[in-house]
């Protein structure tokens, strides 16, 4: 069980295989796996103690981590203070943001630009992913072990909008043509979608982080490529997090986004709060589901 994991032990992880726990902080387990040592990020994850990819191995003795040596709590090594991150400051309100989407858009949300530009491709990306996967399709594509139409079907997913950079849409859909690591994603995601917590969350985390990634490729594990899918999939109920803009509207509502550069529930359930609050402000202006919201962030996000 996870809960009897103490630095030290070897580990099991349903995806990246035996590893060893090397600091245990509860909620959190940092663990060395040898078949993450050729991606970019380094064989060392953090993953929550309670994570139902995490189990103790009942091997406790592996040549590939017995070298492994713990941190020392010992050493003592001049290091230099740990900069706080700046904080970002708006310098417009969003009651001012809201007067410029106004004159910007006069139409609002039925404008014939903002619609083109923004709303409309990605509700045909929403459209894309009830084809693909939506109606439970998506759950006998995983029943039928039908790897190659999944990763077909998450890849024109993240082309299908430019929510994610081109570098990270690129990360993600060389990975995704590892079959099976993207059938593991789409169960994930399913899972998500399902029932929202923690638990379902840091799966897709860890799915999307176990991607292969090309040894000169860019980090696939990013906050847009692991809420892009959740937020095309049902945009009434998941929002996608890109960090300058959700910091940058965290600012100008005077939110605590209790930002985390890994991915973690924490901060995207702050978002989710956040964005339910945004929706219901921009809703007399006709915003419908979190595609609208994001629409405003992204036409809005150059203010400041």
């Amino acid at each position: 069980m996870a809960t009897t994991i103490a630095s030290g032990v070897l580990v099991e992880h349903t995806v990246w295989g035996r590893g060893k726990a090397l600091e245990v902080e509860p909620p959190y387990v940092s663990a060395h796996f040898p078949s993450l040592q050729a991606t970019p990020q380094g064989p060392v994850r953090k993953l929550q103690l309670g994570a139902p990819q995490l189990s103790l191995s009942a091997v406790q003795s592996d040549p590939a981590l017995d070298h492994v040596s713990l941190p020392s709590k010992d050493r003592k090594t001049v290091r230099r203070p740990k900069q706080p991150p700046k904080p970002v400051v708006a310098v417009h309100t969003f009651e001012q943001t809201v007067s410029w989407f106004e004159t910007a858009f006069p139409g609002r949300y039925a404008d014939e630009r903002l619609m083109r530009d923004e709303i409309a491709p990605r509700r045909l990306a929403h459209d894309l992913f009830v084809a693909r996967f939506g109606e439970g399709r998506g759950a006998r594509l995983l029943e039928g072990a039908s790897h190659d139409l999944i990763a077909d079907g998450l890849k024109d997913l993240y082309r299908a909008t430019n929510v994610s950079s081109r570098f990270e849409a690129r990360a993600a859909t060389e990975g995704l043509n590892d079959g099976a690591a993207a059938s593991r994603v789409l169960e994930a995601l399913l899972a998500l979608l399902q029932t929202p917590d923690a638990a379902s969350f840091d799966a897709l985390v860890n799915a999307v982080g176990a991607l292969p990634v090309a040894a000169a490729g860019s980090r696939v594990l990013t906050w847009p490529n692991v809420t892009v899918p959740p937020f095309l999939a049902d945009p009434a109920r998941f929002m996608v997090l890109k960090p300058d803009i959700s910091k940058l509207t965290a600012a100008r509502l005077g939110v605590d986004l209790a930002y985390s550069s890994p991915p973690t529930w924490p901060t995207y359930e702050t978002l989710l709060a956040m964005s339910a609050d945004l929706l219901a402000r921009l809703a007399p202006l006709g915003a419908r589901d979190y595609i609208d919201v994001q629409s405003f962030l992204w036409v809005t996000r150059d203010l400041d």
